[in-house]
């Protein structure tokens, strides 16, 4: 993305949407990514044990925005089962994904008499071992390049097998194997590819080289879940969607795509002659528009003073209430529409959006003495 994300333009938004869908990834954007971090050697941390759940406020946060009626609210991970259920069991209504979607816990107000039976569900159906011919394969593969590679790690999961370099001292020399490693795998190479004529895929990721089950990622999962909340609560009308890795890529694509085919615009941020946002209007989303961005600026621009405010101007046609964010953390190419800087930045705008989840649920309420009264009254 190559826009700053206004909290502004999204509180705006969100408090004018009656249905909301939030996607979140984890660690590098709730929490930050200390997979990545430089262990001192001969520690012997557990790698699954190097990450770290989101700060208090931000459980806070997604407590309040889960419980808020209009949304739904899906915590997106790699980490396994037991990981996410330890740092987000606790939150209640929040929809949680672990393994990017292989497994997941659905949203409190999209529960079913079937899900609600048992609660992580998964997607794999048919034969229980129908993985295991290219597990074998890639394991094999993985384990030699664990021997040759000091420090590195194979990680077995329900859906994937990946080979974890993020604890490797000379991190260089580290990445060059690993793209041998990803040659050798992916299947989209031919032939000689070892993973060839298999359903997978292959994803080098940060610190990781990952083979997986080709119908698993965490777009499948965002897909899946606008489709069953159109039908089930019509018209999406906000859909907040933030990332950090390679993987949440998936994420923005297919939020895009919904935008695109439901007709709604997606958010662009509308700036005064100094390049400072001042506003937000309506745009569509184009598969080149992230990339013009970059280097002419938007194409959209009002030329208003910089003191207006949202409330004192809106240019957005209220027929057209739908606004759709993708949003990366940390300023790269992305198929994200924006960028926040950091984890910070990222609490800061849940704050303020669980702040106007807090405001809008005691105004439900804020006419009730009003009514006792007129009923005393009558009497």
């Amino acid at each position: 993305g190559f826009r700053h994300l206004s909290a502004d333009a999204v509180c705006y938004d969100y408090k004018r949407a009656k249905t909301r869908a939030i996607f979140l990834d984890n660690e590098g954007t709730l929490a930050p990514d200390r997979r990545n971090m430089i262990q001192p050697y001969g520690t012997g941390k557990d790698l699954t044990n190097q990450g770290q759940p989101p700060d208090p406020k931000v459980l806070e946060c997604l407590q309040t925005l889960a419980q808020d009626r209009s949304n739904v609210v899906m915590v997106i991970s790699g980490r396994d089962r037991s990981t996410m259920d330890k740092w987000f069991g606790e939150v209640k209504d929040l929809g949680l994904c672990a393994e990017h979607g292989f497994y997941w816990v659905p949203p409190g107000k999209m529960a079913t008499a079937e899900t609600s039976q048992k609660r992580w569900q998964c997607m794999k159906e048919g034969d229980v071992d129908e993985d295991s011919d290219w597990k074998t394969i890639a394991k094999t593969l993985m384990e030699k390049y664990v021997k040759r590679v000091q420090g590195s790690v194979l990680e077995s999961k329900g859906s994937a097998v990946a080979w974890n370099y993020r604890k490797v001292g000379a991190q260089m020399l580290a990445n060059e194997i690993a793209q041998e490693l990803t040659r050798f795998l992916d299947p989209t190479n031919g032939p000689d590819s070892l993973m060839y004529g298999y359903p997978v895929v292959v994803v080098s990721g940060k610190g990781y080289v990952e083979v997986k089950r080709s119908d698993v990622d965490k777009g499948v999962v965002v897909s899946r879940m606008l489709q069953e909340m159109r039908q089930q609560f019509g018209p999406i009308e906000f859909v907040l969607c933030i990332g950090d890795d390679r993987s949440d890529e998936d994420m923005f694509e297919k939020v895009n795509e919904f935008s695109k085919k439901e007709g709604r615009g997606s958010r662009c941020i509308a700036l005064d002659e100094d390049g400072d946002s001042i506003n937000a209007m309506e745009c569509q989303p184009s598969p080149t528009s992230v990339k013009s961005w970059s280097s002419s600026g938007p194409s959209l621009r009002i030329t208003k003073k910089a003191s207006l405010t949202l409330e004192e101007f809106n240019p957005v046609d209220k027929t057209k209430s739908s606004q759709y964010y993708t949003v990366t953390v940390g300023r790269k190419p992305s198929q994200a529409g924006f960028f926040l800087k950091d984890v910070g930045e990222v609490s800061d705008v849940l704050q303020r959006l669980a702040l106007q989840a807090t405001v809008a649920n005691l105004s439900r309420f804020s006419s009730m003495p009003t009514l006792a009264q007129y009923d005393e009254e009558s009497d």
